[in-house]
């Protein structure tokens, strides 16, 4: 089974956070208000990926989403 990550969410769709790929991205995402069990949708996908964070829009590179993995 094929582990989904913030990169691979379609635009429109909605996501929960569910891990990160090691303690470093997990510090970095929190940074950005990204905690487990958080829910997302994606809004845009032109390069980087564009989220919304409950009313915060935040784009984030190909990079660092491909390391967030969802459900």
């Amino acid at each position: 089974m094929k582990t989904e990550t913030l990169y691979d969410l379609a635009v429109g769709n909605k996501a929960e956070i569910v891990d990160f790929f090691d303690e470093n991205v997990r510090e970095l995402s929190e940074k950005f208000g990204l905690f487990r069990g958080k829910i997302i949708k994606c809004v845009a996908k032109n390069g980087p990926i564009v989220i919304e964070n409950r009313f915060q829009k935040m784009a984030l590179g190909k990079s660092l989403a491909s390391k967030i993995y969802i459900h």
